[in-house]
């Protein structure tokens, strides 16, 4: 019996020194339990009296009070469970059987209602964990379908933005605030005779095939430099033609910067001074 009491104090003691992650999920719940049923049982054994009808009324009630999944209800049925436990004792006995004088029966009381509260605890606990389980999948589903959506919708966008500025006569640029071109239309790839897979995503600095629009960008990105209508020499297909470059900041409502924009229209015949 003292070995008993020592353990049953050295693991009260191992578990409250556990770390509160350890307590989340029910894994660690379940193992209590199972000590806690053992410790009831054996302390039954030794201290009470434990024969085969209270060990019955020990699973009975166990398996009630998981059944129930609610704490309130779990001490009426230990009620009943000990009621009928008593009575049971009380016909088994016969006439001699007196409730005052058997002391290691009424022992037996809190056992039965430890193992109730224990088991409606972790059946309701367990229904909590379920529910929980399953608001979060189908908050998932819910946000895997509305992500779909919105990738869907994103690209849906990115094809429109294209095809619009396909549908444009004069080339355009976008430039990001970080210096990559987002947007290179087709007029563009015309202009450059370059396709806008090596340009597109790339830092302006690297888009050796745009020659002089890289100084251009350059002023605007760095010296905030805008440009209007400024007459440019482009080399396309191994000849200079003459184009008209605007840019400027894209900018949201509040004034902030968003990106830049070239525009690049056809110009007429070379003049002096052209760049």
């Amino acid at each position: 019996i003292l070995v008993y009491i020592i353990i049953l104090i050295i693991s009260n003691f191992v578990f409250i020194a556990l770390p509160e992650k350890h307590y989340e999920g029910m894994a660690l719940y379940y193992l209590v339990f199972i000590l806690d049923i053992i410790f009831i049982s054996l302390g039954a054994y030794w201290l009470a009296y434990l024969d085969f009808i209270f060990f019955m009324a020990i699973f009975i009630t166990l398996f009630m009070c998981a059944l129930s999944k609610n704490m309130a209800l779990s001490f009426l049925i230990a009620l009943v469970i000990n009621v009928l436990y008593f009575y049971i004792k009380h016909m088994t006995a016969g006439g001699d059987f007196d409730i005052v004088r058997q002391s290691d029966i009424l022992l037996n009381i809190p056992f039965l209602f430890i193992v109730a509260v224990y088991g409606s605890y972790l059946a309701e606990r367990s229904e909590e964990e379920l529910r929980e389980s399953n608001a979060l999948k189908s908050a998932n589903r819910e946000l895997s379908g509305r992500v779909k959506d919105m990738g869907r919708e994103n690209e849906f966008l990115m094809s429109y933005m294209e095809n619009t500025y396909d549908s444009f006569r004069m080339g355009i640029i976008v430039i990001d605030n970080y210096g990559v071109i987002r947007h290179f239309n087709g007029r563009c790839e015309a202009i450059f005779g370059v396709r806008r897979g090596r340009i597109m995503n790339y830092n302006y600095k690297e888009a050796q095939p745009l020659g002089y629009m890289v100084k251009i960008i350059g002023e605007l990105i760095l010296k905030n430099q805008e440009s209007f209508d400024r007459v440019v020499q482009i080399e396309a297909d191994g000849k200079n033609r003459e184009f008209i470059v605007n840019t400027s900041r894209v900018r949201d409502k509040s004034g902030a910067v968003h990106g830049f924009l070239c525009v690049i229209t056809a110009g007429k015949q070379p003049q002096a001074g052209a760049e």
